[in-house]
């Protein structure tokens, strides 16, 4: 008699991160669910996910939630009666943890409550790293099981090797969409530590130039500002692959997506000492904007490319894809609790 597959409902489903986490090619006893509509939503917003709205658990539309991102909304409240409704209806829970400070909030206080909650009624806990899974441990006694983070660029991107770009020295310092936790005020004080003739490229979302203080929102005589929409993930791929480091402008942050995409375009990283930058891969840490950051800089600069192979990158998928099966088989059967 065949047995129905485990459904699998991710939060979100179509994240990067999410969709490099299952095996290739993919298990006929495990389904993928896709992001569920969110009403008068763009196509393609998953947040926020109507998972959280009250009834939906009672549906019982999949065997097992995992949770990566998208709970900010959430108090503590409404936390905790979410997994009582989780284990009214008998579905499991997988939360894994990537940021111990949310990178879109000023005050964490509300959200880390939250993460607490959900930390200690997760059927099973996992992280990226030794070091969140050492906090997590600390501040809410809940052993989180540690698996690294997968690949960025696709595997068959992987396969083309992308050597540092000739000529002027190319440096990309990415504000992006001005989270909360970018530091617009470092752009002077990176391009003055640069050597001459560098060319530094400030990356930001369309329209939010104006959000800059004034003497930032022109092109500098040692940066421009680039306004660039998210589009495709390969022509961003291309963009980022076009510089020769990346340096991160962060107040604060437990792991970075930027890490590993260096690491798949053998770019070097410069990122302040915050979080846990530092154990996804080799990273070029500073301490302060005076002399520690001087020094990261040049260190990433003389920097020999190396990296991701895609052999590495393919066998590291398919590890990360046991491991979670093997949590997910573990906790399908319980409920939360």
């Amino acid at each position: 008699m065949s047995t129905a597959p485990l459904r699998v409902q991710s939060v979100p489903s179509a994240h990067n991160y999410v969709r490099h986490l299952r095996p290739v090619p993919p298990e006929a006893d495990l389904r993928w669910l896709a992001d569920p509509p969110v009403p008068g939503a763009p196509s393609g917003q998953w947040w926020p996910s109507p998972v959280f709205d009250p009834g939906w658990a009672a549906q019982r539309t999949a065997d097992l939630v995992h949770l990566h991102f998208g709970f900010d909304h959430l108090a503590p409240a409404a936390a905790r009666d979410w997994l009582a409704e989780l284990r009214r209806a008998g579905i499991a829970l997988v939360l894994t943890v990537h940021d111990l400070t949310n990178p879109h909030l000023h005050d964490q206080s509300g959200y880390r409550q939250t993460l607490g909650v959900l930390v200690q009624g997760a059927d099973a806990v996992i992280t990226l790293t030794p070091g969140a899974a050492t906090e997590i441990a600390e501040h809410w006694q809940r052993e989180a099981v540690v698996l690294p983070h997968p690949h960025v660029v696709g595997l068959d991107r992987l396969c083309d090797p992308r050597p540092r770009v000739g000529g002027p020295l190319r440096v990309l310092l990415p504000l992006g969409a001005l989270r909360a936790n970018t530091d617009p005020e470092l752009v002077p004080v990176i391009a003055g530590q640069l050597p001459a003739g560098t060319e530094l490229t400030v990356d930001l979302r369309p329209g939010l130039r104006a959000r800059l203080a004034p003497e930032l929102r022109g092109d500098g005589r040692q940066w421009q500002v680039v306004e660039r929409a998210a589009g495709d993930e390969d022509e961003f791929f291309d963009h980022v692959a076009g510089f020769d480091v990346i340096v991160l402008p962060y107040r604060w942050g437990t792991h970075s997506g930027w890490v590993e995409l260096g690491h798949d375009l053998g770019r070097p990283v410069v990122a302040p000492r915050i979080g846990w930058f530092h154990q996804q891969h080799a990273v070029h840490s500073w301490t302060d904007p005076g002399a520690s950051l001087a020094a990261a800089l040049a260190d990433a600069i003389d920097a020999a490319p190396r990296p991701a192979t895609a052999d590495a990158r393919r066998t590291e998928r398919a590890q990360l894809s046991r491991w979670h099966r093997e949590i997910y088989d573990r906790v399908s059967g319980g409920g939360v609790g």
